[in-house]
């Protein structure tokens, strides 16, 4: 609440301390800022408590206690001088003795931390002296010395008496009085030392140094663990009562993981039985009955349930803890008699463990049906998880699955037999391993002699290969294929934290060097498929391929798969595309990399290595790339009994995945950086992006490609091209699975169906079953809106697919929850009744645990009834939004009744779902249809309503006003009341935003003018677009602080929303673009006093011409988007233009009448703009290509200034362009292509050009990215004399 600049200094602490005792924190907050120099700061401080001591009622103590001062009226409250000196004197005095403090507490801490113990002692020998005059020796061991005795305990090789030091002390057990040395020692290498001791004094006293750390099954039993251990320690007869009470103070029970029955997997277990002896004694008829899977069993039932103990399970479990604990503290076996029978009586006496089986007794019946024989079948059995499925299993003979892991091993191209020993084997890779990483880095790994590092290998089986969905048996058709996969178990390695670490490492450094297309997770996979199908440029003709020219889809796509991409990629490939990444890094410059100690894949690249302990791991790039190297070149694994090589990656390796990330990224890379590749294979890129081509994202082996541009056959050659591996490439057409995504052939993209498993009643419900499911579950918003961003999903169960109302059948289902909640609330109050009544449960603790416990009951059943609360509000929410989207029809139907404007297209229903009215506003629109509201009063209401919509049909609506040339700000002013009376009964109230603008003001002179494309490559949206502040206002406010710009649309603003454009004119004062089209007029006075005159007319010429397609490179553009709107814009530009009296009359636009840039001449304005220009005497300047052009014909000049961007583009289109009318030309890679007139003497990255209006003509001046003048023209004024009149 109240801070200060020094909060460890104490005058500061006493200061907050104060002004929160005089100012209560519901009054106010405020924070005490000063500046100045330390000392002085702290003097300051002082004087403010010495002036303000706060009474305890908080108020300032007046020094009166028996009558309190009465305060004189206000006329005579007459401010006294304050006398400064006096103030500052005693701050001068206060600084002073700040300084001989902080002196002070400076050497007593330099004493505290350097002096060792030598000196220590002489020094106290000398203040004993000089105090008392008696000369040593000191007792280290006496409790007056204790600071001695901290001293020496933190010193090397020194003895301690603890026999002695006990006797002295006067205690039988000093570990707690030894850990208070710590405050002398104010080090943490000191209070380490001091650690050591005491586990040396733990040793000397057979202690235990460290906490009795025991687990219980489960919250229920832990009381009964910590009060058997309590017992046996209070029996105990070699402690005394002090070492007991420290013992009981050390013991910590730790609730551990539930069980589930997935602890009855054996499959590893069994795994490791396997010998090729059984395979080769094995019969044909046996083999054949294994692969072909005849006796194998597929279990449909869940097996995340949680196991329940039985009391006896419970007993044994408790007996083991138990014994472990005290075994730890060093008790015989023969103070451990009784064990069993105590463990037993404390469980039957246990309140809690007998409500947990009360409840697990009601549910019994069907518990037992679920989990019937899940755990018995791991006796004769192997239980085998499925590949895809981790919650169900395989059952299958144990020989069998033997059988499987050595046939597929011996079926495989990359696995071979080897004839090793498990032991030679393991000492094998074991140095192998020491000498790639060396002895630092091996110690630091663990790898020391007589470590087990040779991983070992179990399967799992797939069911896609072994179930058909009506039976069990093996129905593969492919040929070599392996139905089991194979996984290497790399769980016996030491420090495999440290391994993950070099693993993160890694991966931050391919993220960085070599993204690539590939995706890091499910949800990043999602991102980027949903922006690579947003971005996807479409061609001139999408029914077309660009390469093979044959017919196709207007949008195409493929899912393809690696298969066995981990067993096919070698490790050398690895290394070798992994030192090439690690070149890299090394070559920008990075040393290594930072990696997190606590999040998972958060990390960065670093130069400094030399960080200490914290949050952060500094690996170096050679310490990465060894360990790297070294997890991928391991080549030895153990199958069974028999020892296996590999010559490929192992699946589940510690970096197998990120070395077939490497290898896959670096061939991504170079496909995506080499454009002449690309040219070669015949895969052109539209606008020069791969990226606007072809949406490419990969996961691990998963590829999905897409593209407007390119038929199916070529998106399967695309693969062959890309990579060097073998994709399998999925047959379905539309709709396509990509991992847990579904796309369309509209490029839609929902998630994948899935089957919605409610999960039992003793599942979900009380302590008995998994607690987290009730979470899960019941913080869902269970409404089908929210499902694939508010489109209704499909759930489809066993019985097919289906719509399934997800929040009423989990309703219904809390429904009867609810009413077993009760009837068990009834139960346990009967419960307790009878607790009560018996004597020995009756204690206090008792009664406030059954407090806890129904109150807690009381919470649930409140959440309960809030949750079905929240899904029928949802189901009025729902019922509401559809009369708001009638509502919005009737206002649609209402705007096209008009006669007095043209009746724009009904918004579609995506665009109609982003309309959101609040309940005020959908009140006023209501009554406004009604025909309550008539009068201008209510007009801002109706504003407020508008400023609320953002949707396409403000767009259109402004094109409706367009056309009546109700949009520019002087008809705003001028017809303004006219407007308003009209548009309450004939327009849409939406309308009111657009017309309801105030006059902008014009400057006296023309500063900037932006000719479009102001945002590449598709505008904006909205105007709080980012995109303002990012290229504009951070950039040209800074550079230009007071220049106005004045700006009209490009074609690439087009493919945005210029209305936002349009908007923020009203939110900034540099940004100008009132209207689509627009005049400036602009006045000086000449040298001969005469008043010179400049009309710039601004159109925009999209709208005249329509928008240009970059996949067609000097087509014909389309023609206007709208004929009306665009005849009413000629017929303003031609009356203007035949009106005008000015000196100087120029138009601008974005399109070029003329260019010979790539995009080229613009047919609609050679014929309709350029007779109006030569007509009136005009000129015409313009953007678009992106270079510097000057042309001259019939007396009209043109000037193409568009390399605001980048400079520049060729000179495809220049035979298009009247020959000898290019005055100056440039054009090319930074200016190096063919050019006209005067060469740039440097590279041109870019430019712009500059009007210098004169008394009698104008100056235009190119200019390059620094400034420095390109070329310079100049162009005379008009003659005002009569002219032919053009319409």
């Amino acid at each position: 609440m109240i801070a200060t600049m020094r909060p460890h200094l104490p005058e500061a602490k006493k200061l907050r301390y104060r002004m929160a005792r005089r100012h209560p924190p519901w009054m106010c907050f405020f924070v005490v800022v000063g500046q100045g120099a330390a000392l002085r700061m702290r003097a300051v401080e002082w004087q403010d408590i010495v002036n303000h001591r706060p009474s305890a009622n908080g108020n300032v103590a007046t020094g009166v206690r028996e009558k309190q001062r009465k305060r004189p009226p206000k006329h005579c409250r007459v401010p006294q001088p304050q006398d400064h000196s006096e103030v500052d004197a005693r701050l001068r005095a206060r600084e002073a003795r700040l300084t001989k403090m902080d002196k002070a507490v400076r050497l007593q801490r330099v004493v505290a931390q350097w002096i060792p113990f030598a000196t220590a002692y002489l020094t106290h020998s000398r203040a004993v002296l000089a105090d008392t005059g008696l000369f040593g020796p000191y007792d280290i061991y006496n409790p007056v010395n204790a600071h001695l005795l901290a001293r020496w305990l933190v010193t090397r090789l020194a003895c301690v008496d603890w026999q002695l030091c006990e006797r002295k002390w006067g205690r039988s057990f000093l570990f707690p009085a030894l850990c208070g040395l710590k405050r002398f020692l104010p080090r943490s290498g000191q209070r380490a030392m001091l650690s050591r001791r005491l586990r040396e004094y733990c040793d000397y006293k057979r202690l235990p140094f460290g906490l009795l750390r025991v687990t219980s099954p489960d919250k229920e039993s832990a009381r009964v663990l910590r009060r058997v251990l309590v017992q046996y320690i209070n029996s105990a007869t070699r402690y005394s009562l002090v070492e007991k009470s420290w013992l009981k103070s050390r013991i910590r029970v730790q609730v551990g993981k539930s069980r589930t029955f997935k602890s009855f997997w054996n499959h590893v277990q069994v795994a490791e039985r396997a010998s090729l002896t059984s395979l080769e004694t094995l019969s044909m008829d046996d083999m054949t009955s294994i692969m072909s899977g005849q006796q194998f069993l597929r279990s449909e039932k869940n097996w995340d349930y949680r196991y329940r103990l039985t009391f006896a399970e419970r007993a044994q479990y408790i007996r083991d803890e138990t014994l472990k604990g005290l075994r730890s503290l060093g008790l015989s076996r023969r103070e451990l008699t009784g064990l069993h029978s105590t463990v037993s009586t404390s469980l039957r006496s246990s309140v809690e463990v007998d409500r947990l089986l009360a409840r697990q007794r009601r549910s019994a019946d069907a518990y037992s049906h679920e989990t019937k024989g899940m755990q018995f079948y791991r006796l004769r059995r192997a239980v085998v998880p499925d590949d895809k499925n981790k919650r169900s299993a395989w059952i299958l003979p144990k020989l069998a699955y033997q059988v499987l892991c050595l046939a597929f091993v011996c079926l495989s191209n990359t696995w071979t037999f080897v004839k090793y020993s498990r032991a030679y084997a393991n000492s094998l890779l074991l140095q192998r391993m020491k000498d790639t990483l060396g002895a630092p880095l091996s110690a630091r790994l663990g790898l020391h002699d007589g470590v087990w590092v040779l991983p070992y290998v179990y399967t799992t089986l797939k069911s896609k290969c072994f179930y058909d969905g009506c039976k069990v048996g093996r129905c593969c058709q492919k040929l070599a294929h392996s139905c089991v996969r194979k996984i290497c178990s790399y769980a016996k390695w030491p420090k495999r934290r440290v391994w993950q670490c070099f693993n993160r490492g890694a991966d931050v450094i391919l993220r960085h060097m070599c993204p690539g297309f590939e995706a890091h997770g499910l949800k990043d996979a999602t991102v980027k498929l949903r922006e690579g199908l947003r971005d996807l440029d479409v061609p001139a003709d999408p029914h077309t391929c660009l390469r093979c020219q044959a017919a196709k889809q207007r949008f195409v796509a493929i899912v393809a798969d690696a298969g066995q991409f981990y067993e096919e990629v070698a490790p050398q490939r690895a290394l070798e595309a992994g030192f090439a990444v690690f070149s890299a890094a090394a070559s920008a410059g990075w040393k290594g990399v930072a990696v997190a100690r606590t999040r998972k894949f958060f990390g960065f690249l670093t130069c400094d290595l030399q960080g200490g302990r914290g949050k952060f791991v500094r690996l170096g790039l050679s310490d990465i790339f060894a360990a790297f190297s070294t997890a991928i070149s391991v080549s030895l694994v153990s199958v069974g009994q028999a020892v296996a090589m590999l010559s490929g990656l192992p699946i589940g390796g510690l970096m197998s995945k990120l070395a077939s990330s490497m290898v896959l990224c670096q061939e991504e890379e170079n496909w995506k950086t080499s454009h002449m590749r690309r040219l070669r294979a015949g895969f052109y890129s539209l606008r020069q992006s791969w990226r606007r081509t072809v949406c490419h994202v990969r996961y691990v082996d998963d590829v999905f490609l897409g593209t407007h541009s390119f038929c199916k056959d070529c998106l399967v050659d695309l693969l062959l091209h890309v990579y060097e591996e073998r994709f399998d490439v999925a047959e379905n057409e539309f709709p396509l699975h990509f991992l847990d995504m579904v796309v369309g052939s509209d490029k839609c993209l929902t998630p994948k169906r899935k089957v919605l498993q409610i999960p039992p009643p003793w599942a979900t419900w009380g302590k008995g079953g998994n607690r987290g499911y009730y979470n899960q579950w019941s913080s869902k918003n269970w409404n089908q809106s929210n499902w694939s961003g508010g489109n209704q999903q499909s759930w489809g169960g066993k019985g097919g697919s289906s719509s399934f109302d997800a929040g009423m059948a989990y309703a219904m289902l809390l429904g009867d929850r609810e009413k077993s909640t009760r009837r068990q609330s009834r139960k346990k109050r009967s419960h307790r009744d009878e607790a009560s009544s018996d004597s020995s449960r009756s204690s206090s603790a008792d009664n406030r645990k059954r407090s806890k416990q129904s109150s807690k009951i009381k919470r649930e059943l409140a959440e309960l009834r809030a949750f079905k609360e929240k899904t029928e509000q949802a189901a009025v929410e729902e019922h509401k939004h559809k009369e708001l989207k009638e509502l919005e029809h009737r206002l649609w139907e209402r705007l096209q009744s008009t006669t007095a404007h043209a009746k724009p297209a009904p918004p579609s229903s995506a665009d109609a779902e982003q309309i959101v009215l609040s309940g005020p506003q959908r009140r006023l629109a209501a009554k406004m249809l009604a025909g309550a509201i008539s009068d201008q009063s209510s007009v801002q209401a109706w504003a407020d309503i508008v400023t609320a919509v953002e949707s396409m049909e403000g767009r259109q609506l402004l094109e409706v006003l367009r056309s009546e040339g109700l949009a520019t700000p002087r008809a705003c002013k001028e017809r303004q009341a006219a407007l308003l009376a009209h548009l309450q009964t004939e327009l849409e109230i939406k309308a009111l935003r657009v017309i309801s603008c105030d006059e902008l003001g014009i400057g006296a002179a023309l500063n900037q003018s932006g000719l479009g494309d102001n945002f590449y490559s598709h505008g904006v949206q909205t105007e709080h677009s980012p995109r303002f502040h990012e290229t504009f206002e951070d950039v040209y406010c800074r550079d230009l602080p007071e220049l106005p710009f004045w700006v009209v649309a490009g074609n690439h603003d087009h493919r945005g929303n210029v209305t936002a454009q349009l908007a923020y004119s009203h939110d900034s004062k540099r940004w100008n673009y009132p209207s689509p089209y627009y005049n400036l007029t602009y006045e000086w006075k000449a040298g001969d006093g005469a008043m010179r005159t400049l009309e710039l007319l601004m159109v925009d010429t999209v709208l005249l011409a329509g928008p240009s397609d970059d996949s067609c490179l000097g087509c014909d553009l389309p023609g206007p988007p709208n004929a009306a709107h665009a005849d009413s814009q000629w017929q303003w530009l031609a009356s203007k233009l035949n009106s005008s009296k000015a000196d100087f009359l120029w138009v601008a636009g974005h399109y070029p009448i003329y260019s010979a840039g790539s995009d080229g001449t613009t047919r609609v304005l050679v014929e309709k703009l350029l007779p109006l220009l030569r007509a009136n005497g005009a000129h015409y300047l313009s953007g678009h290509d992106h270079m510097l052009e000057h042309i001259v014909t019939n007396g009209v000049e043109m000037f193409v200034s568009g390399m605001g961007r980048e400079c520049c583009y060729g000179t495809q289109m220049i035979h298009t362009v009247p020959e000898g009318a290019i005055r100056y030309l440039i054009s090319g890679h930074h200016g190096g292509g063919p050019g006209i007139g005067p060469k740039p003497k440097e590279s041109v990255h870019g430019g712009f050009a500059s009007f210098r209006f004169e008394d009698d003509e104008v100056e235009v001046t190119f200019h390059d990215q620094k400034g420095d003048g390109l070329y310079s023209a100049r162009v005379p004024a008009r003659s005002t004399s009569p002219r032919e009149i053009v319409v």
